[in-house]
């Protein structure tokens, strides 16, 4: 493996290892008078794929380095998942018309590029029963392909899970992707969602 892939597996590790795990210890939601119910989790671009990683995954899918529970080993549960233009599918950036140079550089030409970008891709662990995910993309952002979008949205469509794909039509990437009018309107949606989505929020 290349030290730039190796590098990057061993920062996402990590980061997974505290975003999961730091949804565990019930005593915390205590202590801060959090209804642990009714967590939302939520990001932009990189942290909207950590988002959807944390909301997805289960302790069976290896990334949780074995952390401990509280609670009778009952973990928290993520109510939804608000994922701002978060890559979903990987492989959009490595071939056809999404394919991104910096990603072939980033990601390696080692024989096991294709199981790393599958381990680490959001849409590989698509099943029925994940929480309510409301993912918002601009249909011409240059970084994160609006493809990875679609396709994770019809995986999802097709599992059955609840979900919504707000399309901004010219959206790029970053927080000043959208305009004023584009950036309230994909609020409102996102509120309308979470109030249907998870009671008494």
């Amino acid at each position: 493996m290349r030290p730039i892939t190796r590098r990057w597996g061993i920062c996402f590790r990590s980061t997974q290892r505290y975003t999961v795990c730091g949804l565990t210890p019930r005593n915390l939601a205590a202590k801060f008078n959090i209804d642990s119910d009714r967590i939302v989790v939520t990001g932009h671009s990189a942290g909207g794929h950590l988002a959807l990683m944390t909301g997805m995954l289960t302790a069976q899918d290896g990334f949780d380095d074995n952390c401990a529970a509280t609670d009778a080993e009952k973990p928290l549960k993520v109510a939804a998942i608000v994922n701002w233009f978060g890559l979903s599918d990987f492989g959009v950036l490595l071939q056809g018309a999404g394919l991104r140079p910096h990603a072939v550089k980033w990601i390696g030409s080692q024989p096991d590029s294709t199981a790393l970008i599958t381990r680490v891709a959001p849409i590989t662990y698509v099943r029925p029963g994940l929480p309510p995910v409301i993912t918002v993309h601009g249909d011409t952002d240059p970084a994160a392909p609006y493809e990875s979008a679609v396709r994770f949205h019809a995986a999802l469509q097709k599992a059955g899970d609840v979900n919504q794909l707000v399309t901004i039509p010219g959206g790029m990437h970053g927080f000043h992707a959208f305009d004023d009018a584009q950036t309230r309107d994909a609020y409102a949606k996102i509120f309308a969602f979470l109030t249907a989505q998870v009671p008494g929020l």
